[in-house]
């Protein structure tokens, strides 16, 4: 039916509901009046106009958001606003703002962020996250261009994702060891970073020392730096197929290597390793948290996500792997961990080092030595004061010298949620400021959570 037809049309349906209402008895004034049924029915209609425009407005904000149209224009994409002092730390307020924090400490402009390809450590200084920021969300980006096809968006989200924050090329000096990677502190502000993506492979090996190559993955492939207060969520995924004998690989939520700290940090990361090839290699690490831990502190952590490995991988909930002089206190996992060469709830190769206070709720599946604590214990007197769920039959799957831990043990899920303090008691036990509570709001099931959880 044509416009003028549909006006015509409404015409003579109006003009006969007035004359089968006065057959009905209603008055002209009742009709025609200023409060009138039909003065009533145009008010009507225009508020239903107003109503259709007002959500015609919105699907068209809609319909923006959908074709990447993002109503946040700041023109400082990109560039860090603070002054990188503990009271003014630098400020990460946008997706274009993370990714030119990764070229500074890279020295690189791959993301088109840095093009004076300047490079900083951050030694000495702060960084802050702002907001909480989403790759898979334009809300998270502050330019146009970043969400349109083919921009910044699609390449964090698609193919190989979001590159790891590493350093240069030569981010280690092999005659002094000096490291040029983040060494400064990374303050995630009880923020998350959601959607993280990540598609590895043996291509993407950097140099480590000479003729030895690592392979890292999570937000930061290597810090030396402290990294606090953060929560990520995301997918990685790492494929290898072509490793040499010395070559290494080190994969993680927070970080594929942490050199000094991981405090008040959490993930819900999903991780997936296969290796088609059966060289025992150096180390291959893959954790929760952090794939491999040297000489730093993991402390006050969790993780929830899945952790899926084949091959010689050590593979933990936590951490893939810790060496001497390394502590991973006040931490637990809840996500499943799976894995065929050493594979643990908390840690899947515990070499010396101290694991203390910590729990495992977490599944423990796969082949080779499994532990709902640590896959293999080097030394056992170095684990302390840590449990597990009854899933699992051991504590660690195998050891090396034959120390027992202490005070540690195979909880049942009603001892690990006791409402009397008793497990509470047991994690809190040596602390001088106590770490764990009751999970009296149900935010963890039940299970102990950490003092900062509930502030």
């Amino acid at each position: 039916m044509r416009k003028n037809d549909s006006g015509v049309t409404l015409i003579a349906l109006i003009i006969t509901i007035i004359v089968l209402l006065i057959l009905a008895g209603v008055t002209i004034a009742m009709i025609m009046g200023d409060n009138g049924i039909l003065n009533r029915a145009v008010d009507a209609a225009d508020r239903t106009e107003e109503a259709k425009a007002n959500e015609q407005e919105i699907l068209n904000s809609y319909e923006d958001l959908l074709n990447g149209k993002s109503n946040n224009t700041d023109s400082e994409a990109g560039k860090l606003a603070g002054e990188g002092t503990e009271t003014s730390p630098y400020l990460i307020e946008s997706i274009e703002d993370l990714v030119a924090f990764s070229d500074l400490v890279e020295g690189t402009n791959k993301y088109g962020f840095n093009e004076e390809n300047e490079q900083k450590t951050f030694e000495g200084e702060y960084v802050q996250l702002a907001t909480t920021l989403d790759f898979n969300s334009i809300n998270s980006y502050k330019l146009e261009t970043s969400v349109q096809s083919g921009g910044l968006k699609d390449q964090l989200t698609s193919g190989k994702g979001f590159l790891s924050i590493v350093g240069p090329e030569e981010w280690i000096n092999e005659t002094t060891g000096e490291m040029k990677v983040f060494l400064g502190t990374f303050d995630g502000n009880t923020k998350e970073i959601r959607n993280l993506y990540q598609n590895i492979n043996d291509d993407d090996k950097v140099t480590f020392e000479e003729d030895m190559y690592i392979l890292l993955g999570g937000l930061f492939g290597v810090t030396g730096g402290t990294i606090k207060n953060l929560g990520i969520t995301g997918k990685i995924n790492v494929e290898l197929t072509s490793l040499e004998e010395y070559d290494s690989i080190s994969v993680g939520g927070i970080a594929g290597l942490t050199l000094k700290s991981i405090t008040n940090c959490y993930t819900d990361v999903n991780i997936t390793a296969i290796s088609s090839t059966n060289l025992e290699r150096w180390l291959l690490a893959i954790g929760g948290i952090a794939g491999w831990a040297a000489q730093s502190e993991l402390t006050e952590c969790y993780n929830l996500g899945d952790i899926t490995t084949e091959g010689d991988i050590f593979t933990g909930g936590i951490t893939g792997f810790i060496q001497e002089g390394v502590t991973v206190s006040n931490c637990y996992n809840k996500g499943t961990v799976s894995g065929t060469k050493y594979t643990g709830g908390i840690i899947g190769y515990f070499d010396y080092g101290s694991i203390e206070n910590c729990y495992n709720v977490g599944i423990i599946e796969g082949t080779g030595a499994l532990g709902g604590v640590a896959g293999h214990a080097e030394a056992p007197r170095y684990l302390k004061n840590s449990y597990c769920l009854d899933n699992v039959d051991n504590l660690y799957g195998s050891y090396g010298l034959n120390n027992l831990p202490i005070n540690c043990a195979i909880k049942t899920e009603e001892q690990l949620k006791a409402t009397d303090n008793t497990m509470i008691d047991l994690l809190n036990q040596d602390l001088t400021t106590p770490a764990w509570e009751i999970d009296t709001n149900n935010i963890n099931e039940g299970y102990p959570i950490l003092s900062w959880q509930v502030d």
